[in-house]
């Protein structure tokens, strides 16, 4: 049984966005968190790190001020303020509002006012490098 089918998805289609093929079940299995906790006790943003770090332990997660965001940032994840909503942020559509992806696939548009009354994060596969050019 898949514990949070839209939160399960949008994970899934956020790796497949960053080059990593990862079902959604692959996310919606995970009953515990990697120190043993329940993550149906999580809230979702926790639920949300919880998984992701779950599946790439090297991952960086940070939240996002949406007066900042650059081309470069996306793609994000949206989390509505009580944990309600969760939207695949793809890009944005002028300074006033980010184009998104919801869970059953279709777009729909966030305006910048209601994207501040919720959390944007970037989540990565792997930290970003101390420095650009250094061997791996």
């Amino acid at each position: 049984m898949m514990l949070d089918r839209n939160l399960a998805v949008v994970l899934s289609r956020l790796a497949g966005l960053l080059g990593q093929a990862v079902p959604a079940h692959r996310f919606g299995m995970m009953s515990r968190t990697t120190e043993g906790l329940m993550v149906d006790h999580l809230s979702r943003e926790e639920r949300l790190k919880a998984w992701w770090l779950g599946r790439f332990p090297t991952a960086h997660i940070h939240a996002m001020d949406p007066k900042n965001l650059k081309p470069s940032d996306f793609p994000l994840l949206w989390v509505g303020s009580e944990g309600e909503q969760v939207l695949l942020v793809r890009g944005g559509s002028g300074r006033h509002r980010l184009t998104c992806q919801d869970p059953e696939g279709n777009p729909c548009v966030l305006p910048m006012a209601d994207a501040r009354q919720g959390r944007l994060l970037k989540l990565s596969i792997m930290p970003a490098r101390a420095s650009q050019g250094t061997a791996p």
